[in-house]
């Protein structure tokens, strides 16, 4: 129980250090986790893409969110899900163990989930 307290303070003092671009930063794809381009900043930019363009996160700043066409197909890694990554189903797998998933259905930049890398779930992570 400690490793996994641990592992998740680790995570929020890593997510601390990050920060949102401002208006005289220039926005910065996002190598961390796959989406579809370049993050767009204006809803009619979103909306010519076809994105949503809505409040994600706990700040609630718009953003836009596109969905991914392979989205809820069967995966036991991430490498099978084009452009995205592939989560268990429920995000109650015990960690290590033997387990399929799905890949996430949008590039939605926050809330929690599960990865699963060559058919192993991993630990849960969440980001906001």
């Amino acid at each position: 129980m400690k490793g996994v307290l641990f592992g998740l303070f680790a995570a929020l003092v890593m997510l601390a250090g990050c920060h949102a671009a401002g208006p005289s930063e220039p926005a910065q794809e996002q190598t961390s986790s796959p989406v579809r381009g370049p993050r767009v900043e204006t809803e009619a930019a979103c909306k010519a893409q076809k994105g949503e363009w809505t409040r994600v996160c706990l700040m609630g700043n718009y953003a836009c969110v596109n969905a991914y066409a392979d989205g809820g197909k069967s995966c036991s890694d991430s490498s099978e899900c084009g452009s995205n990554r592939c989560t268990t189903k429920d995000s109650r797998a015990k960690p290590g163990t033997p387990t399929k998933g799905v890949c996430a259905p949008t590039d939605y930049p926050c809330g929690c989930f599960q990865l699963v890398e060559k058919g192993i779930a991993g630990y849960p992570l969440c980001a906001d």
